[in-house]
C-alpha cells in the first residue's frame, strides 16, 4: 500500500504543531514554600528569618525562546503596599543582567503613576528553587543591591546555610566564580 504526499505532509504540521505547542505554551507555577530571609556577608550571619514564600503564576517562551514569569510573588514583606491588582509583575528569565528584575508599577490618585522596583528573581527551570535579591535605600535616595551585604531570600530553605546553597547555585553564572557568603 502507497502512503500519499499529503499523508506525510499532514504528518509534518502535526508534529510540527505539537513541538511548538509543547514549547511555546505557557506552563503553570506554583510555589509556596518557607524560605530565610538574610543578609549577605559574614558579620551578618545569625541575623536570618524564616519568611514564607508564595509564587503563582505561569512561565511562558516568546518566539526567541526567552522564558518570561509572569504572576505574583508575595515573601510578606510590608513595604509592598500594594492593591491586588499592582501585585502582578512579569519578569524574563534569560540571565541577560537587567532582565530578571521584579518591578511593580501602577497608579496613585495622590501622586499618578509609579514604579517600585523591588529586586531580582532568580528561578530554575523548574521552579522548584528561587532566590531573591531585594533592593534596599541607599544614602543617596536610590536603590540597590550588594553581593558584599544585600538582602536576599532563598527557598526552600530552612537556615542560611540551605539559602546560601540555593543562591549561589541559582547565581553562579552572574557571580562569575564569586562565592556568596
Amino acid at each position: 500500500m502507497k502512503i500519499s504526499k499529503r499523508w506525510w505532509l499532514s504528518l509534518i504540521v502535526l508534529c510540527a504543531l505539537g513541538a511548538a505547542f509543547f514549547l511555546y505554551w505557557p506552563r503553570p507555577v506554583h510555589l509556596d514554600v518557607q524560605g530565610v530571609r538574610y543578609h549577605l556577608g559574614e558579620a551578618n550571619a545569625g541575623h536570618e528569618e524564616l519568611v514564607q514564600v508564595k509564587i503563582d503564576g505561569e512561565v511562558w517562551k516568546d518566539w526567541k525562546g526567552t522564558p518570561t514569569f509572569s504572576g505574583t510573588i508575595d515573601t510578606g514583606d510590608d513595604r509592598l503596599e500594594l492593591t491586588e491588582n499592582q501585585r502582578k509583575v512579569k519578569v524574563k528569565l534569560n540571565g541577560i543582567a537587567g532582565n530578571n528584575l521584579i518591578s511593580y508599577g501602577g497608579f496613585d490618585a495622590n501622586t499618578g503613576p509609579f514604579t517600585f522596583v523591588y529586586g531580582r528573581l532568580y528561578a530554575d527551570k523548574s521552579f522548584q528553587n528561587v532566590t531573591l535579591n531585594i533592593f534596599e535605600e541607599t544614602e543617596g535616595g536610590g536603590s540597590g543591591w550588594g553581593s558584599g551585604s544585600g538582602l536576599m531570600i532563598s527557598a526552600p530553605a530552612s537556615s542560611r546555610t540551605e539559602a546560601l546553597e540555593v543562591a549561589n547555585m541559582l547565581m553562579k553564572k552572574d557571580m562569575k566564580g564569586g562565592v556568596l557568603k
